[in-house]
């Protein structure tokens, strides 16, 4: 998730981070920081519940371990 990580295309070739350009690297972090301002730091907590309710309910997640949460257990 962070934004100075190293980006694999499709064709598993490999752009490094300080190989981008000054621009791209700016709004990568940009990205970043909104993305964790609206995702940790400004999410309503009823929303969150419903995207952990969603996210359990999903059958491609069904192989994750949740913290906390047995509901998968045999």
């Amino acid at each position: 998730l962070s934004p100075t990580v190293d980006i694999t295309l499709a064709n598993n070739s490999v752009l490094k981070h300080k190989e981008l350009l000054h621009g791209v690297q700016t709004a990568r972090e940009a990205m970043h920081r909104d993305f964790v301002r609206r995702w940790v730091y400004e999410l309503d907590e009823n929303i969150l519940a419903d995207y952990v309710v969603v996210t359990l309910l999903d059958p491609r997640w069904k192989n994750w371990q949740f913290e906390g949460c047995n509901i998968f257990d045999n």
